[in-house]
C-alpha cells in the first residue's frame, strides 16, 4: 500500500497547491487576465502541470511524475494534433531536401546529369 502521507513536505505542498489555485481561481474570477494568453493560462488543463512543478520543487517525485502524466494526458489532444500538422509540412519539407542533395552531390561529384533522352 502507498502511504500519500509523506510527512511535513507532503502537507506543505498540498498548502501551496491550495493557495496557487486559490490565486488562479480569484484571477480568473476577477478578469486580471483578459484574451487569448488568459484562457490558455488558467486553462483546468494546465492545473496537473501546476501541481506537478510543487510536487516536484519540494522533492516529492512520486506524486509530482503522477501529476504530469495527468497533464499529460489532458494535453494529448494538442500533442497529438501538433504532430499531425508537423507530419504535413514535414514529408514535402523532406522530399525537397532530398532532391535538392540528389542535385547538388551530382554537380559536386562532376557527374553530367543526363538531360537528353
Amino acid at each position: 500500500m502507498i502511504d500519500f502521507s509523506q510527512g511535513k513536505g507532503n502537507k506543505e505542498s498540498w498548502g501551496y497547491l491550495f493557495v496557487i489555485f486559490g490565486i488562479l481561481f480569484l484571477i480568473k474570477e476577477s478578469n486580471i487576465l483578459q484574451g487569448e494568453l488568459g484562457q490558455k493560462i488558467l486553462d483546468w488543463h494546465n492545473y496537473p502541470i501546476i501541481a506537478a512543478i510543487v510536487f516536484f520543487c519540494q522533492k516529492n517525485y512520486y506524486m509530482g511524475a503522477i501529476m504530469a502524466g495527468v497533464g499529460l494526458l489532458f494535453h494529448l489532444g494538442d500533442i497529438v494534433s501538433l504532430t499531425q500538422k508537423l507530419q504535413n509540412v514535414s514529408a514535402p519539407v523532406v522530399l525537397i531536401v532530398v532532391g535538392a542533395v540528389i542535385i547538388l552531390s551530382q554537380r559536386n561529384s562532376g557527374g553530367k546529369v543526363n538531360r537528353s533522352r
